[in-house]
């Protein structure tokens, strides 16, 4: 799969919106009027929006974006006038950035740590899942996935940095499924500094629906920093927060007011909810209301059967029934 129209010939600047629902102080997630909605899959956006939800003219760069909706980490902050840079291999998802975000720029590429070509794995009906890794598309496979293997172009971090981005990145997002040191191989942090690295580093879980929901019934899956995060800490990032699924990083010079910020996952002090538990309840409300018109439509039913004649005329004989039983 080559790209053809994915590279667009602009810079990212700060949106020039300002978001009228942006928190009163940092380190709130509060909206005002309103509960946060999160749109994360495990509320990272939770998390970085209580460290920089009162910047009003924001920028981030994702690193694997994947879908503008589902289980976005960027998405509340685009809501909130905040723009970026998507960086993604598949086409389609491509397609639904460009559509979804207008103010944002999107590139169709994969990132790695020189230039040139990538064999792909696109996991069909579950392309967060799709990898450079082959390994890890083998055991996708495994797992009964359909899993087919393309050609795309691959630039590196900062080369496409200087190219699109202009000003301060407020946080980096890199969910790329096993290619996590490529990516930070082909960053230069000595001169594109970030605020926050956001970083995911777990192996991957194909969770098929055959496991148990019981706590403790999934183990943790293997951690990977250890493969790639001397490339931040060396320089000058540090660790601020593992939340089971990814680790945030925050840059030296923003320490002091950021690490406290970042130091905890996503609690019920922020107020917040993850989009998922949202759309579980309105499902449960809808079965509900739906169980309660049923419950209705025959209440309705058997007055009128009660009301009718017929019930009248065999009262006597339900009034005998009930004598000898």
């Amino acid at each position: 799969m080559q790209s053809r129209r994915c590279a667009l010939r602009h810079r990212v600047s700060s949106p020039t919106l300002i978001c009228r629902c942006r928190r009163r102080a940092a380190g709130s997630t509060k909206i005002e009027g309103m509960m946060f909605r999160s749109h994360s899959q495990n509320g990272e956006d939770i998390v970085l929006w209580r460290a920089l939800g009162s910047i009003s003219q924001g920028t981030w760069i994702d690193v694997g974006a994947n879908d503008p909706v589902v289980d976005s980490v960027t998405k509340v902050f685009s809501d909130a006038g905040w723009s970026g840079l998507n960086i993604d291999p598949l086409p389609v998802i491509e397609e639904r950035l460009r559509e979804a975000r207008p103010r944002d720029r999107n590139l169709c590429l994969a990132l790695g740590s020189a230039p040139g070509d990538l064999q792909f794995f696109t996991v069909e009906g579950a392309l967060g899942l799709s990898t450079t890794d082959s390994d890890a598309a083998a055991s996708y496979v495994s797992h009964g996935l359909d899993v087919t293997e393309h050609s795309v172009p691959m630039r590196t971090l900062a080369s496409v940095w200087d190219e699109y981005v202009e000003g301060e990145v407020h946080f980096l997002k890199i969910d790329v499924e096993g290619a996590e040191r490529a990516v930070l191989e082909g960053a230069d942090f000595s001169r594109h500094r970030p605020w926050i690295v956001l970083v995911e580093s777990v192996e991957p879980v194909v969770l098929d629906g055959t496991q148990r929901k019981e706590p403790g019934a999934i183990p943790p899956p293997p951690s990977t920093h250890g493969q790639w995060e001397s490339l931040l800490t060396t320089n000058g990032y540090q660790f601020a927060l593992f939340d089971g699924l990814n680790r945030f990083y925050v840059a030296r010079e923003r320490a002091e007011f950021l690490a406290p910020l970042l130091s905890v996952p996503f609690n019920v002090l922020d107020q917040a909810e993850l989009s998922s538990s949202r759309a579980e309840r309105d499902r449960l409300e809808q079965e509900l209301a739906r169980m309660s018109a049923e419950r209705d439509l025959l209440g309705g039913e058997l007055a009128a059967i009660r009301a009718s004649s017929s019930w009248r005329v065999t009262a006597p004989l339900r009034r005998l029934r009930s004598f000898f039983s």
